[in-house]
């Protein structure tokens, strides 16, 4: 049985400076931290949401 006090799933966390940004692409960081491929236009739209 799941512990009710725990959310099943997976997240990351999103740092608001460009060079960490840049580096978290280069390295797939976001990739790894939710199992799933990151294309360029959703980095595109997540610079957006967070850095403005």
């Amino acid at each position: 049985m799941a512990d009710p006090r725990r959310v099943l799933g997976r997240s990351a966390y999103l740092c608001r400076e460009r060079a960490c940004w840049d580096l978290a692409q280069k390295r797939r960081a976001l990739d790894r931290a939710l199992g799933s491929p990151v294309t360029a236009h959703d980095w595109e739209r997540l610079r957006q949401g967070i850095m403005t």
